[in-house]
């Protein structure tokens, strides 16, 4: 039919999906996030993947504090692993444009020019596919108004100018990029964030000012790239209600 069957997890209200989850067949609904559900042998039993209001409104932390508790109320001791971590900061008076692709060095053989109507939008370096380490460096203020999230001007609070965009920088790391740095567990992923921020910015990916030297890492990194490498990555919690309200006003 199309429609999510309601249904309790525990003491939570949620709703069975008439699709898979990817790879699991069957699909738990929550305006918090998602839950997959397998019999499969081949995959752990259960996927969680929790919304970004979820884990901006609770913490990330506390958002998997409540999926594990919604979890072992149902079955008992859930141990989790982590499949994924982005990493982010968002930033204002750095001013790239689609032929800044050439000033940046990363170990990714792999880099594209993202545009909308024509409009320059970012770049994206490396593959989800090879599961280590994706970059993506876009315009969020399009972004934030594309997608309804008009939380994000509540969090960016008085340091957001809004006669400038604010760019983000993103990372994303897959399961194998994570074994790499010997992060397993989502407390792992979380208490590793600044060194992996640290060495993110410092090793896998950087932006440098054009010298004259043939070999692009001897050139100067850029001073707006030494800002990025000082920001600070945290764990704070916006409010659940009110990231959740921003979602719905925008």
């Amino acid at each position: 039919s199309g429609q999510l069957t309601p249904l309790r997890l525990g003491d939570v209200d949620m709703h069975l999906a008439p699709h898979a989850f990817q790879r699991y067949r069957f699909c738990l609904e929550h305006p918090y996030g998602r839950i997959g559900i397998t019999t499969s042998a081949k995959l752990p039993t259960i996927r969680v993947q929790p919304r970004a209001e979820c884990l901006q409104g609770f913490g990330p932390r506390d958002a998997m504090r409540w999926f594990r508790n919604v979890l072992e109320d149902a079955c008992g001791p859930v141990l989790f692993t982590v499949n994924r971590l982005d990493l982010f900061g968002d930033f204002q008076g750095w001013e790239i444009e689609g032929d800044s692709r050439h000033e940046f060095v990363c170990r990714a053989k792999s880099r594209h020019t993202y545009e909308e109507d024509g409009v320059f939008n970012g770049f994206i370096f490396g593959s989800r596919k090879s599961g280590t380490v994706l970059a993506r460096i876009y315009d969020k203020t399009i972004e934030s108004v594309e997608s309804g999230s008009a939380y994000w001007k509540m969090i960016w609070g008085d340091a957001f100018d809004g006669n400038a965009r604010v760019i983000r920088v993103e990372f994303e790391l897959g399961r194998s990029g994570l074994r790499e740095y010997g992060v397993n567990s989502p407390d792992e992923a979380l208490d590793a964030t600044g060194a992996l921020w640290g060495s993110l910015t410092r090793e896998w990916l950087t932006h440098r000012v054009p010298g004259t030297d043939q070999t692009k890492s001897r050139w100067a990194v850029s001073p707006a790239w030494e800002s990025i490498r000082r920001a600070r990555v945290g764990e704070d919690d916006w409010g659940i209600k009110r990231t959740y309200l921003g979602k719905r006003r925008g």
